[in-house]
């Protein structure tokens, strides 16, 4: 059943478990219990000014493998700002609690407020969370960096505290 599932994505990924999450929404189907969304990248237009203002400080990602990846992705198939793919510029009432996390040096920090400030506005519970320091899908260096042990623990509250619910 869906109440029983935890929708989650990274990058990339993040923008799937969205884009599902809102087709979900359109047929009027049963939403997951939650929603993870891990350095989400959720603009293909490239538009966020943290792509720009981070791109030095991004350890992981850059603007030319996401331009790379756009274009394998769609060709010239579909525009970058159709919501099936950019998912920011749909509306985003009607999604389940939704835990956001990003690294402040990502350069896709943007993305990631963007959708916070946007689904907030539209009625979804966000938990919104900021690693200083951290780039682009930290979490998987959990060997490594504290901040990224209290992202992995982040996400076990967020799910726990939904299987309260």
């Amino acid at each position: 059943q869906a109440k029983d599932i935890i929708l989650s994505g990274d990058s990339c990924g993040a923008n799937l478990a969205l884009a599902l999450c809102l087709r979900l929404k359109e047929n009027q189907d049963e939403q997951p219990s939650g929603l993870i969304l891990m350095s989400p990248f959720l603009d293909l237009t490239l538009s966020s000014e943290s792509l720009r203002f981070n791109r030095k400080h991004d350890a992981l990602l850059s603007i030319e493998a996401l331009e790379a990846g756009i274009d394998y992705y769609l060709g010239n198939r579909i525009a970058t700002d159709n919501p099936q793919v950019s998912p920011l510029f749909d509306d985003l009432s009607g999604l389940p609690p939704t835990l956001v996390q990003v690294g402040s040096k990502e350069i896709l920090l943007d993305d990631a407020k963007r959708f916070r400030d946007q689904a907030k506005q539209a009625g979804v519970d966000v938990e919104f969370k900021l690693y200083t320091g951290m780039w682009h899908n930290f979490q998987m260096f959990s060997a490594w960096f504290d901040q990224a042990k209290h992202a992995l623990a982040d996400i076990s509250e967020f799910a726990h505290q939904l299987d309260k619910d």
